[in-house]
């Protein structure tokens, strides 16, 4: 996986402040300096450490601003920049209106493509949308070529803006729409090549025939990691900055997209904080330092626009803290609030779908108190290096066996298993901290003398394999790694995905589980006995753990955090009371460390423990008031 430039990543202010950023939400309408001035001013008093622009829709009562990316529009980017130069602010910016990327500019197969054509996906709340009736079309994901070309014109227009110290460009969750089934030119011969078949007669009822549609989705992930992942940020450090970026919702293996990224960001709540892991693993592995999340999304629900959502501009402020501490429990050290409308000295704007940041809403009496407990909550979460006891394997083929998600676990924002929006990792394995890793990083992974895998940065005492479906290219490293003594722990015997057979999987299969330490077992804790949970007790939070030095530092959600789902509650943080636990943290050596924890109402609670046993609380204290 490709590294970040050290001076670069080091540099941005993204990666050197912990206080928390927002994304500003420039509205199509007249802009002037003196407003951008003001809410900069407001933003910066709030304790918030940076923006980021996001460029969407027109507003029906009000006149549009300047064309998109036209000379007026480039101004107005760079009086922002400058101005939040002035006040010690951080400014990144989205690359693109909206999400996914596009605009009218894009042309013939430069546009999204189905196997029955262009897709008519069209960005309907973009910039352009006052000119182009139902917004310009989706750009080819698939095609490098049509992102470079759709590149150029986004870069050339951001580059003015681009000097000085280092911003983040932002790419936001896939979101592109593939009921005619993703396409792209030359796909067929590629996949012909690859699998030996012809993907065409299977097309118009692929969902009939999983094995096809495995094979299928299978070059869909590598194409996305290709054609479009890998040159985007590599464009972004060539323009010295770094991406920050959303992987989650592409049809690919979202751990490897994630790793590709400077800033591997997460979202919540429309993703459970759980899933949080997954770009901290990703982060983990490549030794990113910074891991963001697109924080109190749809909070309490989501509404299609332009319809409010639920207590929009009602938010309370310890649901949020509950939901920050439940994304800190699963690595999230950097919080991007979602989000803060546009203002003007007329009035007032709500953005459909975020929480409101704004001087009119109820949060604001108490944003830069929280906002300074999310400043000290990072920089605790910033300390040393991610430590874990084991790694997991994403079940990607298992998820891409599947179809659609039954009604009970869909949301908005997910509607197949690929999604991987279900509930992931097992809470029996919670305790040892578990790193997600695929198949991606396993042809790198080494082999410790003590039977633990190193895999990137991480080292680790076992890795967890639970999956009915691993591929052979994944199962080749893997019988690698158990042939050299790696501590594997299998809950079943894999199966070959897809139609394509490898004559000689059996045996490899048979090669895999001869090794030496190699454990069958229904329930894997059971035999993960030479490997230490970090804690034991009765009714664990969940937690994150990082190593400094030869101390580690632990942050411990609430418990009641381990209950939200989407959608959050109104006052669910109301409904979680102080409380204690008995806990046991367990060193590398063998030392135990017997502990209480004590959860403030609705709060976590941070502690230390060090090489020798000694253990002390941290100081992470917010009050969220009367409850």
């Amino acid at each position: 996986m490709a590294m970040t430039n050290g001076s670069l990543y080091s540099r941005a202010s993204f990666v050197r402040t912990n206080k928390p950023y927002v994304r500003w939400w420039w509205f199509n309408q007249p802009i002037s300096a003196r407003d951008v001035d003001a809410q900069l001013e407001w933003a910066a008093r709030q304790g918030f450490g940076g923006v980021e622009i996001a460029w969407v829709y027109p507003l029906p009562d009000r006149p549009p601003g300047p064309r998109w990316l036209s000379g007026p529009w480039i101004s107005l980017v760079v009086g922002a920049r400058q101005t939040c130069g002035r006040m010690g602010l951080g400014c990144d910016f989205t690359f693109g209106s909206l999400w996914p990327f596009g605009d009218s500019q894009l042309r013939g197969d430069q546009v999204s493509q189905w196997h029955t054509g262009p897709s008519p996906q069209r960005i309907d709340r973009h910039w352009e949308s006052v000119d182009v009736p139902g917004g310009p079309p989706v750009l080819n994901h698939l095609d490098r070529h049509a992102f470079e070309t759709y590149a150029r014109r986004m870069s050339s227009a951001l580059a003015p803006a681009l000097q000085g110290e280092p911003s983040c460009l932002f790419c936001d969750s896939w979101e592109v729409e593939e009921e005619g089934k993703l396409w792209t030119g030359g796909m067929e011969t590629r996949f012909r090549e690859r699998f030996g078949y012809s993907i065409e007669p299977f097309m118009a009822s692929l969902d009939q025939h999983p094995g096809e549609r495995y094979d299928y989705r299978l070059l869909v992930s590598d194409l996305a990691l290709q054609e479009f992942y890998e040159p985007y940020c590599s464009l972004c450090r060539g323009l010295g900055t770094l991406s920050r970026v959303q992987c989650h919702g592409a049809p690919t293996d979202i751990l490897a997209a994630y790793a590709l990224a400077d800033v591997p960001e997460s979202e919540a709540l429309l993703f459970d904080a759980g899933f949080s892991r997954v770009a901290a693993s990703a982060a983990a592995i490549s030794g990113r330092e910074a891991v963001s999340c697109e924080s109190f999304t749809c909070l309490y629900g989501w509404n299609p626009w332009p319809r409010e959502g639920p207590h929009l501009g009602e938010e309370k402020v310890g649901d949020l803290r509950l939901l920050a501490d439940a994304l800190a429990a699963n690595g999230v050290n950097r919080f991007v609030w979602h989000g803060m409308p546009f203002q003007t000295a007329d009035g007032g704007r709500r953005f459909y779908a975020s929480v409101h940041v704004g001087p009119d809403g109820a949060l604001a009496p108490r944003m830069p108190e929280l906002n300074l407990y999310l400043e000290e909550l990072s920089r605790f979460l910033r300390e040393g290096r991610p430590a874990h006891r084991i790694a997991w394997l994403l079940p990607l083929e298992d998820v891409r066996m599947q179809g659609e998600l039954p009604p009970e676990l869909r949301k908005p924002s997910a509607r197949y298993w690929w999604e991987l929006q279900h509930p992931l990792l097992p809470r029996s394995l919670l305790p040892w901290s578990p790193l997600c890793v695929s198949g991606a990083f396993l042809d790198q992974a080494e082999c410790l003398p003590d039977g633990g895998l190193r895999v990137g940065e991480v080292s680790v005492g076992a890795l967890v394999v639970d999956c009915a479906y691993v591929d052979r290219r994944v199962l080749e490293p893997l019988a690698r790694l158990a042939g050299e003594g790696a501590r594997v722990v299998l809950a079943r015997r894999p199966m070959q995905p897809g139609r394509a057979t490898y004559d000689r999987y059996a045996d490899l299969v048979e090669s895999f589980t001869q090794g030496a330490r190699t454990r069958f077992a229904a329930d894997p804790p059971s035999a993960l006995g030479e490997v230490p949970p970090f804690l034991t007790g009765e009714d664990l939070p969940d937690f994150f753990v990082r190593q400094v030095g030869d101390d580690f530092a632990v942050f411990a959600a609430h418990p009641a955090a381990r209950a939200i789902r989407y959608p959050m509650a109104y006052g669910a943080s109301d409904s979680a009371p102080a409380e204690t636990r008995r806990v046991r943290f367990l060193g590398p050596t063998g030392a135990e460390t017997d502990l209480t924890l004590h959860f403030p109402p609705g709060g976590g609670t941070g502690f230390r423990v060090g090489s020798r046993g000694a253990a002390g609380e941290v100081p992470l204290a917010f009050d969220p008031g009367p409850r």
